[in-house]
Parts: C-alpha cells; structure tokens; sequence
C-alpha cells in the first residue's frame, strides 16, 4: 500500500496571548494514505476566573490541503477554515475547564512542507484580537499515489431519527467504538461503547441539542453531530 507520512511538528506549545487561554497540541502526526483524515489535537484550556466565548481560524499553507476541524459545536466540512458567523458555532469555555479541538488534514495529493497557526479569536470570521496561537510545521512526504478505491468506500456518519425521542442509532457505524454525548456548552453526559448496529437510549435527558462524538477503536474523533431530544 502506497502511503503518505504526515508530520506535524508543533514549534509552539501552550500559547497564550491574553492570559488566559492556553492552546496545547500533540507533537507529531504519521498517516498511511488509505486512513486518510488524521488529525491533530489542539486542547485549549482556560486558566482564567471567568468563562470565555471564542472562535477559531487556520492560517492557511501554500499547498492544497483541506482541513477539517471539530470543535464543541459541530464537525465542519473539509475547506472550512473559520468558524462560521453565527451564534450557534459559539465555542464556550467555562473557567478551570479544558476543551479539545480535532483537526483532520487531508493531503488532496499534494507533497510539500509549509507552516500553519491554528488561531482562537475574540470575534467570529478570524477578525478580533488574538487570543490563543498554535504554530505547526507540516511536513506531507512520500508517493502521489492513493487509494482511491478505498476513499470511495468510505460512507459519511449520520444520526437518525434525529430529533428523536427516546433512542438513536448510527449510520455506516463500522468504525464507532465509542458514542460520548455532551451539552453544547462541553459538558459531558455520558460515553458509552458502541457496536455496529446499536441503538442508543436517551429517553432520560431533557429536551434540548446536544453534541455527539463519534470515536474509534484509537480513541480518534470521526465525527461530532448535533441530535436534538424532543
């Protein structure tokens, strides 16, 4: 199997640029090609007293890869590169807490090295004051060729019925070993092992939105999911 290593090299660790969030990240990163979507893990932290709203931005690299980014509000699509303008992408972050944000780099076929700051903002759409910078080095070395066969195979997760009233099951679930339900603010609810086809009971919460995440037997994020409890 042709593969592409991927490195991230973080230069920076724990930047805070107001006192009071710090963003930590994993340090290196290698990816075979057929996996695709690997990720990092930028864990921010408020030290602060009191609780902060923010958003987030990639500085882009001069290459064609996409990046994909999780945080407590959603999986956003491959090519978002801000957090969206809209008070539901919100991320909260209470004081003393800890948040983690995945993001996952698809290579697109492209070789290269290049440097890239994953950013936390005051305001939404990568404008206001900085608060938090993660620098990374990128490194996508080896073959052009990738599996394509293999990407095509690949089914995007989905939550149903959603709303739901007591119970939800996954769709193309192969790859969950994991379902974690938290609050939209990050609070955690429950995490519970997941086996294809299960279904799963949420007749006790109250009505409101929540946050799934999705996880695999590597404990990595595959997806997070908003499922409303009617």
């Amino acid at each position: 199997m042709e593969k592409i290593l991927l490195s991230l090299i973080s230069l920076l660790l724990g930047v805070s640029l107001n006192g009071q969030l710090i963003i930590e990240s994993s340090s290196v990163l290698e990816s075979q090609v057929n996996e695709t979507n690997q990720s990092v893990t930028f864990t921010v932290k408020n030290i602060g007293d009191e609780s902060v709203n923010y958003w987030w931005s990639i500085d882009e690299s001069s290459y064609n890869w996409s990046f994909k980014v999780a945080d407590q509000n959603l999986a956003h699509s491959a090519g978002t590169h801000k957090s969206p303008c809209n008070d539901a992408f919100i991320n909260v972050i209470a004081s003393g807490a800890e948040q983690d944000i995945v993001m996952q780099i698809l290579p697109n076929n492209n070789i290269g090295e290049s440097t890239l700051s994953f950013n936390l903002h005051t305001q939404c759409g990568g404008k206001g004051k900085i608060v938090a910078s993660q620098e990374l080095e990128v490194k996508v070395n080896g073959d052009k060729s990738i599996d394509q066969d293999n990407l095509k195979t690949q089914m995007p997760l989905s939550l149903y019925p959603n709303p739901s009233t007591d119970r939800f099951k996954i769709k193309d679930d192969k790859n969950v070993k994991h379902v974690v339900i938290l609050s939209v603010i990050g609070k955690l609810i429950s995490k519970n092992a997941h086996k294809s086809g299960q279904s799963h009971n949420i007749s006790g919460l109250d009505k409101g939105v929540y946050l799934v995440r999705l996880i695999d037997e590597k404990d990595k994020l595959l997806d997070v999911m908003r499922l409303t409890k009617e």
